[in-house]
């Protein structure tokens, strides 16, 4: 006999958002990347429909921070985006503008990354280091902020 309160796994896709689909999707494809079953990934990483032009800024989010997470796949990462730079469809720029591309939206968040890369070495505020349990989970922060 089951309890009213038991765990019940979540069969039914329909409960969860669009965003949170694309996130479960391509966060277990990288979580499963190697150099040997990268071709494998790369199709299904095409294979996931966008419609809109945040899904593709947020898949590109998602590969970059595993990228760099990950720097000893540097290469493979470096490898699978070759292989999707053209493989995700294009989205109308602003007002006529420039089409919004794999290729470029990644470009962007690298020029973002690297612009925002001084930060990562600013001393935290003091209502930053509250945020923080213990001193050994803040230590860790600064070591992943530095590293990144």
């Amino acid at each position: 006999m089951q309890s009213e309160n038991a765990y019940k796994v979540q069969s039914n896709k329909k409960n969860l958002d669009r965003q949170e689909m694309i996130e479960r999707q391509v966060r277990s494809l990288l979580n499963k990347i190697a150099p040997d079953n990268l071709q494998q990934i790369v199709e299904k990483m095409a294979d996931i429909q966008l419609s809109k032009h945040h899904e593709l800024e947020y898949v590109i989010n998602l590969i970059y921070s595993k990228a760099l997470d990950e720097d000893h796949y540097c290469e493979t990462y470096a490898d699978m985006i070759f292989a999707l730079k053209n493989r995700y469809p294009e989205f109308a720029g602003e007002e006529g503008g420039k089409k919004n591309s794999f290729t470029r939206d990644l470009l962007n968040i690298c020029q973002s990354e690297f612009e925002n890369i001084q930060d990562n070495f600013k001393p935290l505020t003091q209502e930053e280091k509250d945020k923080f349990v213990s001193e050994n989970d803040l230590a860790i922060y600064i070591i992943k902020r530095k590293k990144r």
